[in-house]
């Protein structure tokens, strides 16, 4: 859903726009100039916000073709610059001036553009706390040990737990050799695990 809300004061018009991704344009005629702002909001983290806006300015002619190209231009700059600022992909079509935000999918630590083929891996299926089963203890023996061989392969909840209950590692779903959802408590770990600094 898109909506527009027109404005005028004086001789001054302003219009902005909002469409369904939260996407937020504005263009201002003042006089013989014309502002474009674009603005986005994205949610990297659960509860968190980032957001970035970008302001260019387009002096007005006797051409309206040229304007309209100029505020084009304008437009695209500051919606590269605004993607920039949040770290999205995205491509220019330089011919007609269009900027398309890539879609992506996060997967732990990883981005990826799109479904990878599944490779057939044997993983190492094991219980979190949660399920009915506990785990036995040469299976979180053998997590310990993947976590220190594969710390790529794990989330580190260490610094930013909300529940002191929660896991303080858990394997990622794309891990090749556990599980994915596999959780670790510091209490459980090994007195031979280095623990890797937060």
């Amino acid at each position: 859903m898109m909506s527009s809300t027109p404005t005028q004061e004086g001789n001054n018009v302003s219009q902005t726009t909002v469409d369904a991704d939260g996407n937020v344009v504005t263009t201002t005629i003042e006089g013989r100039k014309a502002f474009v702002t674009f603005e986005r909001a994205i949610q990297p983290k659960q509860f968190e916000t980032a957001k970035a806006s970008a302001m260019l300015q387009v002096d007005l002619t006797e051409d309206p073709q040229q304007d309209i190209a100029a505020a084009k231009e304008a437009f695209a700059k500051a919606k590269t610059t605004v993607f920039e600022q949040l770290g999205l992909s995205y491509e220019v079509d330089e011919v007609n001036l269009v900027v398309i935000e890539k879609l992506e999918r996060e997967l732990g630590a990883e981005v990826v553009e799109g479904p990878k083929p599944k490779k057939a891996t044997a993983r190492k299926a094991a219980p979190s706390r949660r399920s009915s089963g506990k785990p036995s203890d040469e299976q979180i023996e053998e997590a310990w040990q993947d976590l220190q061989a594969n710390p790529d392969g794990w989330f580190d909840n260490r610094s930013d737990k909300r529940n002191p209950k929660a896991p303080d590692f858990k394997a990622k779903n794309n891990n090749k050799n556990i599980e994915g959802g596999f959780a670790l408590w510091l209490d459980s770990m090994p007195s031979w695990f280095d623990e890797p600094p937060i």
